[in-house]
């Protein structure tokens, strides 16, 4: 973008259109907060957002996690005041998430032994027929990188 531009939408959020000023406006102790995004193929995939320190010759500096940083004029592809901070909604909670208010009568459980069961689980599932062969032949699988000498 050129410089003329971004400085017209800098300025409109602070009422000045002069380079001279706007930088003595950003470098102020009482500065305004004011967020700015800016977009670029090389400032970053979802591009940047935070406070401009100031408008240099060759292009915006702005104030990165610890350090000011210098985006080009000619990085810059979109520049806009960046929108406010939307607290999510919060999900419905449903009934069946909440604690049950009545306690249940414990029930005692039936417990039947195995032992009394002969005829259909011992003999009806250990015949030979139910048991599948194992494969016989190469086993394991052939996508094993192996080093090439």
């Amino acid at each position: 973008m050129k410089k003329e531009i971004i400085v017209k939408i800098i300025g409109q959020e602070f009422g000045s259109s002069d380079v001279a000023e706007l930088n003595k406006i950003l470098k102020g102790k009482a500065a305004p907060q004011i967020k700015f995004r800016i977009t670029g193929k090389k400032i970053g995939h979802l591009g940047f957002t935070g406070l401009i320190k100031a408008i240099a010759p060759e292009g915006v500096k702005v104030f990165d996690v610890k350090k000011v940083s210098l985006f080009k004029f000619s990085d810059i592809e979109k520049i806009e005041k960046a929108k406010p901070k939307v607290p999510r909604p919060e999900a419905p909670k449903s009934e069946s998430l909440k604690p049950a208010t009545q306690k249940r009568a414990a029930e005692p459980k039936k417990v039947e032994d195995p032992v009394e069961k002969k005829g259909s689980f011992y003999e009806d599932d250990l015949k030979p027929e139910k048991f599948r062969k194992k494969a016989s032949g190469k086993q394991g699988s052939s996508f094993i990188p192996k080093s090439r000498k």
